[in-house]
């Protein structure tokens, strides 16, 4: 005691000494020091039990407190301090410096505690505290004074117990966590306070302290309130003898609020898990080198890989699994935000684990925790937006494709009208043996050939004049059947399956039986070995998700012809242009391109979609939806019977067409028929011949469009005016919804340029065979 007075004195410390725990007690008490140095083993009281005495007087709550002691019983020892109250403990040093540097420490910084390591074990401690109990109460002299004493000092609830658990003492901390008075407490069993389902578990362990004299290791332990409600503490007892009598001694800490901010962090975490398994992105870390330290099972969704796959991956498997094209920009984002340059925005492909490739966008950010970097953020599938984004481009360049093809077709026919009809003309003029003859039939044929491609330039754009009717489609399957085979060749086994209960649809089936005969002919030319050929037809309902994922897709019921075949197929870039007009993969001279593009103008224009789906090696398969008709069952059309050119045609024909050198052409061919010819370059001149006085119009052959209206415009005025026109439109093509939904009236027709003589002789008389006086 001298020694350390001597070595904290010449430190410059004040120093007050004691030679026993209640001299210690009452120092303290008159003269509140800055810190306590006190020795763990001394009579009466130990160095533990002084600790705890101290802390139950106000003033001295928050002193430093250092134990020392001549040896340290490992960690035990040093949580027994801490739980007791003491600042920290200490192995006593030969010169005192190591107790004089922490004590500064302390003094500077009352917080700068030790901590200890694990959770708190209360038996050593019990059963400490319970012998020197024991030994005070066995004194006759003071027993009562520090019984009392020791018990009140302690910071935990004491309870004594007879061997029957009836409540014998307590001290006033117990008190408070039962939230009761002594008075009502005492002379009561402990298993009044035992919670209804734990009652029967509880009394086991007290008969098990009774017997072995000490408390197994059991957790927490609930106790119910006066009020009603539960404390949960950290509880131990053990059997003890004091005057010759057997008591259980019972030391409990309050766990409520650690209890409740357990089950808050729980909570929290339970919250927090739910909400990142809940994103349908992926939640994601990993350290700088790319190993990943956490990820949410949406990645198994996205990526099918399992979450734990990707944990014990060597780091850098995930970025391994980036597209070559895509690798380098990657691996530099990535690279940049861990110098800590810039966040990681991108865009990338990623193999999936089936093997096919799948966009995703990640969002990242670095951080750090606990001094080290952490990478973390969100990965997302846009391999849905990426399709969408390419069906829209692909729209948008089949629609501008379109409209270029349109404009050119459109004129093309006004010239390949008067090619045609001077052509044939010139070679029906001709004597049958004059070589001039064939070089005109020649000049035909070729135009003919032309006026072919045009329309299937004008039926990819969607320009051209559809006849729909309401119809089944098997029907016209079925009546196909044979000339499919025939098309096919022997070498490949046809096969079709037609559905039962087919719903209508309304197409132009001259229309619907040319997408067919193309598809098939696709097909064939896909399997020069040989192989199958399936056309199957059926009902289908695209939903609002199927129309999600599909570009200008109506939800709704569609008829669906699918055409498949077993034949090479083709990669995805190839499959994207397919219905590109005078795109091929055929060698020359063997297709022009036009067959694939035909079929997507018509299925379009009939309110349809056309999707293929193929991969190399393995077939390709052509989808054609069609909307489903609401009007009713397939009808036939009535059938029209041609009328007969008469030689001896004496009509009076309105002519309206602004192409000067086409009027030429049609005049003399119709004048050559027997007609009298009224021609007219714009709708005004037209309405002005057809009014004027003593003037018969049987017939107006008018161009759908005119420089100053349309032909509907024409007709529309002539009717207002009183007239009741024949009319037969002619157009290279058109877009007046008159022709697109078929609304035509009585006595109207249309005919397509070009066209022959002959063509249009029949048309004229069969326009002119309608009554149109009603």
């Amino acid at each position: 005691l001298r020694l350390a007075r001597a070595r904290f004195t010449a430190a410059g410390y004040g120093v007050t000494t004691a030679s026993g725990p209640a001299e210690a007690l009452d120092k303290a008490r008159a003269h509140t020091p800055d810190a306590i140095v006190c020795d763990v083993m001394m009579q009466e009281l130990d160095g533990f039990a002084l600790c705890g005495v101290f802390r139950a007087e106000p003033a001295l709550a928050e002193v430093p407190i250092v134990l020392v002691s001549a040896h340290v019983d490992g960690d035990d020892a040093h949580k027994m301090a801490l739980a007791a109250g003491a600042s920290t403990l200490l192995q006593r040093s030969p010169d005192w410096e190591e107790e004089l540097r922490v004590l500064g420490a302390l003094m500077q910084d009352p917080r700068a505690a030790m901590s200890g390591t694990g959770a708190w074990r209360p038996e050593p401690y019990v059963r400490r505290l319970a012998a020197q109990l024991a030994q005070l109460l066995a004194r006759s002299r003071r027993s009562e004074q520090y019984y009392r004493s020791l018990l009140e000092s302690a910071t935990d609830g004491i309870v004594v117990l007879s061997l029957t658990g009836i409540v014998l003492e307590m001290n006033r901390r117990w008190e408070a966590l039962l939230g009761a008075p002594r008075t009502t407490m005492v002379g009561r069993h402990i298993q009044e306070f035992f919670p209804a389902s734990l009652a029967e578990g509880y009394l086991a362990l007290f008969e098990s302290v009774v017997t072995s004299g000490t408390m197994p290791s059991t957790g927490p332990v609930s106790l119910v309130r006066a009020d009603g409600t539960t404390v949960v503490m950290d509880f131990s007892a053990t059997r003890i003898t004091t005057a010759n009598e057997k008591v259980v001694l019972g030391i409990g800490r309050d766990l409520t609020e650690v209890a409740q901010a357990q089950r808050d962090l729980a909570g929290s975490e339970h919250r927090y898990r739910a909400l990142v398994e809940s994103l349908p992105d992926v939640v994601w870390t990993a350290s700088p080198d790319g190993t990943v330290t956490f990820v949410s099972s949406q990645i198994a969704t996205i990526t099918g890989t399992a979450p734990d796959d990707l944990l014990h991956a060597p780091g850098g498997s995930l970025l391994a699994r980036v597209h070559a094209e895509d690798a380098d920009r990657v691996s530099q984002a990535f690279g940049d935000m861990t110098a800590g340059h810039a966040l990681v925005d991108a865009e990338f492909r990623v193999q999936h684990a089936d093997g096919r490739w799948i966009w995703v966008h990640v969002r990242a950010a670095r951080r750090t925790e606990d001094g080290a970097t952490v990478l973390g953020g969100l990965l997302s599938d846009i391999s849905a937006r990426k399709s969408l984004e390419e069906q829209v481009r692909l729209s948008q360049r089949m629609e501008a494709v379109g409209q270029l093809t349109a404009g050119i077709a459109h004129d093309f026919n006004n010239l390949l009208s008067v090619i045609l009809g001077a052509g044939q003309t010139l070679r029906d003029s001709l004597p049958g043996g004059d070589a001039r003859a064939a070089d005109a039939g020649a000049v035909v044929d070729a135009a003919e050939r032309a006026a072919t491609l045009t329309r299937q330039l004008l039926a990819f754009s969607r320009r051209q004049v559809l006849e729909p009717r309401t119809l089944d489609l098997n029907d016209v399957v079925r009546s196909l059947d044979r000339v499919l085979r025939r098309a096919a060749g022997e070498r490949i086994d046809v096969q079709v399956r037609l559905a039962e209960g087919l719903e209508p649809v309304r197409v132009d089936a001259g229309q619907i039986e040319q997408v067919l005969m193309n598809l098939a002919v696709n097909a064939r030319d896909a399997m020069p070995d040989g192989g199958t050929l399936t056309i199957e037809t059926s009902n289908a309902h695209l939903d609002a998700a199927y129309a999600a994922g599909h570009t200008s897709v109506v939800p709704g019921r569609y008829v669906l012809v699918t055409v498949s075949d077993t034949g090479c197929g083709m990669d995805a870039q190839t499959a994207r242009r397919v219905f590109e007009p005078f795109f091929t993969t055929k060698e020359r001279g063997r297709g022009t391109g036009l067959g694939l593009s035909t079929c997507y103008g018509i299925v379009k224009q009939s309110g349809g979609y056309i999707w293929v789906y193929s991969e190399p090696h393995r077939g390709t398969v052509f989808k054609v939806y069609l909307p489903r008709d609401r009007s009713g069952l397939p009808q036939l059309m009535p059938a029209v019977e041609p009328a007969e050119q008469t030689a001896s045609a004496h009509e009076t024909v309105l002519l309206v067409e602004d192409d000067g050198l086409l009027q030429r052409t049609i005049r003399r061919i119709l004048e050559r028929l027997g007609y009298t010819v009224l021609a007219a370059g714009s709708v005004g001149q037209a309405a002005a011949l057809y009014g004027a006085e003593g003037v018969r119009v049987d017939l107006v052959l008018t161009d759908v469009v005119l420089p100053d209206g349309t032909g509907p415009d024409l007709v529309a005025r002539l009717r207002e005016a009183g007239g009741r026109p024949r009319v037969l439109y002619m157009s290279g093509y058109t877009e007046h919804s008159v022709f697109r939904d078929r609304q035509m009236g009585t006595g109207e027709r249309f005919i397509q340029k070009p066209f022959t003589p002959a063509v249009i002789a029949r048309k004229l008389r069969e326009v002119l065979a309608v009554d149109v006086s009603h």
